[in-house]
This record gives structure tokens, sequence and C-alpha cells, in this order.
């Protein structure tokens, strides 16, 4: 649940930060360029990004083991439910329940990680469409070091090496698919 509401937050304030990105961008194309004051705007979504990044590193290194033992725990029971499924003689309808129930808060999890590397992707899209060109060099230096600095996904992995998206879904759904084929044929066979 903290990881969800961490997640809401951090995603709340990449939001907010695309909307400032495009609220300075509007305001420069309709004024003057004031290269002192480009450069304190870019200074402030630096530091904007910092605290998000920050906030991000901290509460995921809170959430990490929990999300850690959910998942190896999640997964002991999704395969335990998948060989109960097709053993003889236990009941078919909790193991589905359990499986399908699995499927899903693994589904709504990755959803909500993919919709936030979205809004990250919104966030280096935004600084791309910025009018850097029509800056001095010192403030093109300084956006082309912040759009390194944001282009940088803030990525969550999950059991320390598989990062969570939607093809790590997909991948794992096939995974199950083959198990369940194999269980399958092996329960025909004999």
């Amino acid at each position: 649940m903290q990881l969800i509401v961490v997640l809401f937050y951090s995603e709340i304030e990449l939001l907010q930060l695309v909307d400032k990105i495009k609220k300075f961008d509007r305001k420069i194309s309709n004024e003057n360029v004031n290269h002192e004051w480009v450069l304190k705007n870019l200074k402030i979504f630096g530091q904007h990004h910092l605290v998000i990044k920050s906030f991000h590193y901290d509460a995921f290194e809170a959430t990490h083991f929990y999300l850690t033992i959910c998942s190896i725990g999640g997964l002991a029971l999704g395969i335990s439910s998948l060989i109960a499924m097709f053993s003889y003689n236990a009941p078919k309808g909790p193991a589905l329940l359990i499986v399908f129930g699995y499927i899903s808060v693994l589904y709504g999890l990755t959803a909500l990680i993919q919709e936030y590397e979205d809004i990250q992707e919104y966030l280096s899209d935004a600084l791309y469409d910025l009018k850097w060109y029509l800056w001095d060099a010192k403030c093109q230096k300084f956006n082309l070091l912040l759009m390194g600095q944001m282009s940088k996904e803030l990525k969550i992995p999950i059991l320390f090496v598989i990062h969570a998206d939607f093809e790590m879904l997909k991948r794992f759904l096939k995974i199950i698919y083959t198990a369940t084929n194999c269980l399958i044929t092996l329960r025909t066979k004999h």
C-alpha cells in the first residue's frame, strides 16, 4: 500500500513539474528572452526534479524489502496454486481464484508502474520541446545537463533484477501459460 501512495505522490509531483515546464515554454514564446530568468527557471526545474528523485529513492528503499517479500510469497503462492489446480484430488475453485487474484494484482501494480514511467517520458518530452535555440550558450549547456539528468528513468526493480513493466508482465504470463500447458499435458498422459 505504501508503494502505491509513493508512486501516486511522485506522479503528481512529476505532472506538476511538466506543467511548470510547459507554462515556462509558453511564456518564453510570448516574450523577449531574458537569459538570467531562463537560467533561474531551469535551476528551479532541476531542484524540483532532484527533490522528486530523492523522495523516490528514499521511499523505494523503505518499501523495497516489503515488495521483495510480497513478490516472492506471491510467486510461491501462484506456483503452488497452479500445481494444486492440476493435481487429481485438490479442489479447483480456490486454487483458480488465487491464480487469477495474483495475476490481477500483478497487472494492477505493473499498470501503475508503467503509468509512472510514461509520466517520466512526458517530462523528457516537455524538456525537449523547449525553445533552447533562442538562448545563450550558458543556458543551452545547463539545459543539456538538465535533459541528461531528467531523461534517466526512475525504475522500480522487483526481486532486485526484474524491471516491472508490461514487457515483464507479458513474459511472466507466457511462462504461466507454458507451465499450465505442460501440467495439462502431463495430466492427460497419466
